[in-house]
């Protein structure tokens, strides 16, 4: 039976790239117009055109970058489509960051809440380029914190603790995990500011995690 979850996130995947594809498009129309006003087509010799090297160039660059979404975002998702995935408890939600934003001339870093998976007595995390699923994410912030930060299902109703989510692990991977001082830690050579949901766990829950390249499906089941 097909996996109507994974459909649902290989299709949301597909529309953004479909959403890439044109702005690259429209962009590539921009800077062939400008670039119209600035080089001519008989510049330098008959046989070199800037011009169509320039966009020609830029062209490959986008499909290389739509290639590479391809894989990463839809070729990893497909081979969980008839998969049944392994069922646990959400024990904890975790905030990482994952890149930085210019606001108001201000670099500051971006967050994202991942959820901590139980089953059996082994926690399942997952994580920035390793996590495959995306997670609708709601935040209000100010003075450079988070004062609220949730993530939703499709229905909009909140991820909590105690919540059932899918596992579909693609590899199981070896993260180094650092604990620097009671709030701060690192995941490899990434600098974290440990920031979780569940009261029940400190930042020693982070030695506990089995990390793994995958998806964490928080939509209810489904199979056609």
């Amino acid at each position: 039976m097909k996996n109507k979850n994974i459909e649902n996130i290989i299709s949301t995947h597909k529309f953004a790239l479909y959403i890439i594809i044109l702005l690259q498009a429209v962009s590539l129309l921009i800077i062939f117009l400008v670039m119209d006003n600035f080089f001519d087509s008989q510049t330098l010799t008959k046989d070199i055109n800037i011009q169509e090297l320039i966009v020609i160039f830029l062209i490959i660059i986008c499909l290389i970058a739509d290639i590479i979404f391809y894989k990463l975002k839809i070729g990893r998702v497909r081979m969980f489509l008839y998969t049944k995935p392994i069922e646990g408890i959400i024990e904890d939600l975790i905030l990482v960051s994952y890149g930085y934003r210019e606001s108001n001339g201000m670099s500051r870093k971006e967050y994202r809440l991942y959820p901590v998976v139980k089953v059996g007595d082994k926690l399942y995390f997952t994580y920035g380029d390793y996590s495959i699923s995306h997670y609708n994410q709601k935040y209000f912030r100010m003075n450079n914190e988070y004062n609220y930060l949730e993530i939703f299902r499709k229905d909009n109703t909140k991820v909590q603790v105690g919540d059932t989510a899918y596992l579909y692990i693609k590899k199981e991977l070896d993260i180094k995990v650092i604990i620097e001082t009671n709030n701060n830690y690192k995941l490899n050579k990434q600098k974290e500011h440990f920031e979780n949901r569940n009261p029940k766990y400190d930042i020693n829950i982070l030695n506990e995690l089995n990390f793994f390249e995958g998806i964490i499906d928080i939509e209810p089941l489904s199979f056609e």
